[in-house]
């Protein structure tokens, strides 16, 4: 009952683990996998392992875990009323920005009326309402019971007003998940319609209403969790004390820490582990088997100090680039290096992780893809979680014109747009034009604005 959490320090072994959970069919031959992730490169990596490991993987569901709580929250609670926008992010924005102007009278609204005081075109009141939609989108999944308590008359400042203001138009998702914690704690029994089995793969951390939800669930459907974790040892009770220490111990103190709270979080449900320690032949290595048994090597340490690592081992290294487009560049002439040195390794065996990949992605393109797909030297490459609005050359175009409009219209802005793709192919403009382009408009006198009248509008 409850949630069954399959530990393991390496991504392959939850895997395995998973391909043979998934080996025993589910009751209904036409049910879909249900197997959560965080993004579109793990549904893709996992599909790929289990497709080479089981032979055939057909009819996969990867739902994303807010994907998954609306659908059991629409399962007990009943479907919104139609024409009822959702209480997240994306709908908020709009009803913040038609429900703010409304409320700048009053006394609690001081700042933001101060704030919003001639914006005559609405651009700070759509900046932010964006950022207090974000900042309610969270309130609702890791502080239901402060904005249960604004919703119930708690606070008089902005944010509680505007909250109460919201709540009179759609239903919360405090209160919509309140209301299915209290169903299946009397008696509610999930029917059809949901999934047999749910499996939740590679997510690092989920927070701790929807952990209950999932416990919930359990009590009346098998729930897996495949949780990677540096190590079987108990870790939670290293503090920030242990961060300033220079070893292992401090390394994990420092950036472990989503990690170890919700290794905390979820400490009580029912463990696999499947750890496995490699035998310390590199650097990279030896890290690695010290984090699973919790070791930390120093002066003094439990072991000795020096092992037998190659003198010039490579496993692991820190390189320090001047710009975006050189740490790509370095990237590139390090795995080509790679590929060259290692015959068995190929680019479906690589994964490069980045913290903003919409910030990476254009440099990523013009850098990976400057050599022709014939040529040894091309390194074939996808890039994997981009916001849909994002992902599409023409969508990311059609989005960068309209960053363009609101702008000043400076010279470099308007030839950066026509240096896309699909811009130059819309007016025939060829690659090797551009440079031309530019000795004209620069020949000319252009430096930013269309014309007087909207060099006019900037006064």
């Amino acid at each position: 009952m409850g949630i069954v959490v399959h530990r393991s320090n390496r991504l392959e072994l939850l895997a395995e683990q998973l391909s043979e959970l998934v080996r025993t069919p589910l009751a209904d031959a036409f049910a879909r996998e249900c197997i959560v992730v965080q993004g579109p490169g793990m549904e893709r990596w996992l599909s790929a392992f289990l497709s080479k490991r089981l032979g055939v993987w057909a009819n996969p569901h990867f739902p994303f875990p807010r994907a998954l709580l609306e659908l059991f929250l629409e399962h007990v609670n009943g479907p919104l009323p139609e024409g009822t926008p959702r209480f997240d992010g994306p709908h908020l924005v709009w009803l913040i920005a038609e429900h703010l102007p409304a409320l700048l009278h009053q006394p609690a609204f001081a700042r933001v009326r101060s704030y919003l005081d001639g914006d005559h075109h609405g651009e700070r009141l759509l900046d932010l309402s964006q950022k207090l939609a974000d900042c309610f989108d969270q309130y609702a999944i890791y502080r239901p019971e402060l904005v249960l308590r604004w919703e119930n008359g708690a606070d008089d400042h902005f944010q509680a007003k505007l909250y109460r203001s919201l709540a009179g138009v759609v239903t919360p998702l405090a209160r919509r998940m309140m209301a299915f914690e209290s169903a299946l704690r009397s008696g509610f029994e999930l029917g059809e319609g949901l999934p047999e089995r749910i499996t939740l793969f590679g997510i690092s951390t989920l927070p701790p209403a929807f952990v209950n939800m999932l416990s919930r669930i359990g009590e009346q459907r098998e729930v897996h969790m495949f949780l990677l974790a540096p190590s079987a040892e108990y870790w939670g009770d290293l503090d920030r004390a242990a961060s300033a220490r220079h070893d292992l111990h401090g390394f994990l103190a420092s950036v472990g820490k989503i990690s170890r709270e919700f290794t905390d979080l979820i400490g009580e449900q029912e463990l696999d582990d499947h750890f496995e320690a490699p035998t310390p032949t590199t650097m990279l290595r030896a890290l690695q088997a010290d984090m699973v048994e919790l070791r930390a090597r120093g002066k003094r340490g439990d072991v000795e100090r020096a092992l037998p690592i190659p003198e010039r081992d490579d496993s692991l290294r820190v390189h320090v680039c001047h710009s975006l487009v050189r740490e790509l560049e370095v990237l590139r002439d390090q795995l080509r290096m790679r590929l060259e040195r290692d015959k068995t390794l190929e680019p479906r065996d690589v994964i490069v992780f980045t913290p903003d990949i919409e910030r990476y992605a254009p440099a990523i393109e013009a850098v990976f893809a400057q050599a022709d797909a014939r040529d040894a030297k091309h390194i074939p490459f996808r890039i994997a979680d981009r916001r849909a609005l994002r992902a599409s050359e023409i969508s990311e175009a059609f989005f960068a014109l309209l960053e363009l409009l609101e702008s000043r219209f400076a010279l470099s802005d308007v030839l950066d747009f026509l240096h896309r793709a699909c811009v130059r192919g819309r007016f025939q403009i060829a690659e090797t034009e551009l440079d031309r382009v530019q000795r004209w408009l620069v020949g000319a006198g252009a430096r930013w604005a269309i014309d007087a009248q909207h060099r006019e509008s900037f006064e």
